[in-house]
């Protein structure tokens, strides 16, 4: 969703069932800390994007600027 003319908000949304053979307690907190992670990974690539040599900005999955 544009924000204004510089911004453009971004919603993600995560759901984790992590199963298997952990007791979900631990297993579910471990997982919210690589959501997190993830998350902090995705802010980094974005910013060393925009500081690249040849910074053509965001684009659409089919090539077209994000506005």
């Amino acid at each position: 969703m544009k924000v204004d003319d510089q911004h453009t908000l971004a919603e993600y949304f995560a759901w984790s069932d992590p199963g298997g053979s952990l007791p979900a307690g631990p297993a579910s907190r471990f997982a919210g800390g690589a959501i997190k992670n993830a998350l902090e990974a995705m802010g980094k690539l974005a910013a060393d994007l925009q500081k690249g040599p040849d910074p053509k900005g965001f684009v659409k999955p089919d090539g077209t600027p994000l506005k």
